[in-house]
């Protein structure tokens, strides 16, 4: 047999047709990683827009498949997913929001869990109806298979002050043009009533930080 066989017919997976039944995009996934690690052993040129290209995928999809390691179904699909058994809540979910929480930005970990869990791409049911909204866990669900996982939980945190320099100018002059008029230690709840009411920050306003304890 020759040691290199040219495929002259495209797999069952890359055939479009309309009377064929909607395929699941995981085998396109799947192959695009492999083809890709194949050439980085072979030290062979592969590029995420050529194997987008053949694959009928898109570049970014390619990208996050290798960045992840998850080949996962296209979730934004038009068709609806052909499997009979109703959706589950996997360790690779669960995964997949532990990745993004770690990832995430201080504030954004404050976030309710359903829409934490819907950037990490996991939901429940998707809905592809115009002005529909999708189908999620509730939220305890999700925290409770999360923390599960990988101990990530809700902790409190007071809100810090960040503000911008416009803010520092505003809070200032008020602070200066009232402590002028009333100038006593119990006044200064005033100041901190100031910062409750126009910036959201101080010891009543508390998030709810996704985190792993310690």
């Amino acid at each position: 047999m020759p040691d290199c066989v040219r495929l002259t017919m495209l797999p069952q997976e890359l055939i479009k047709s309309e009377d064929a039944p909607p395929q699941l995009d995981t085998p396109r996934r799947a192959a695009s990683i492999a083809i890709i690690y194949y050439c980085q052993e072979q030290k062979l040129p592969c590029s995420f827009k050529r194997t987008s290209t053949v694959f009928g995928i898109p570049k970014s999809t390619t990208s996050d498949v290798v960045a992840t390691h998850r080949c996962r179904r296209l979730q934004h699909s038009d068709h609806h997913d052909p499997h009979g058994h109703p959706p589950r809540f996997t360790t690779s979910d669960a995964e997949a929001i532990t990745t993004y929480i770690r990832d995430a930005p201080f504030h954004e970990k404050s976030d309710p869990w359903q829409d934490l869990a819907e950037r990490a791409v996991v939901v429940k049911e998707y809905r592809h109806e115009r002005g529909a909204q999708n189908i999620q866990w509730h939220p305890k669900y999700i925290q409770r298979r999360v923390t599960r996982h990988s101990g990530i939980k809700s902790h409190k945190a007071v809100t810090k002050e960040a503000h911008s320099p416009s803010q520092i100018n505003q809070r200032k002059a008020y602070i200066d043009r009232y402590l002028t008029e009333r100038p006593y230690a119990r006044d200064w709840r005033n100041v901190l009533w100031w910062d409750e009411l126009h910036w959201m920050t101080g010891p009543r306003y508390q998030l709810d930080i996704k985190r792993e304890p310690g």
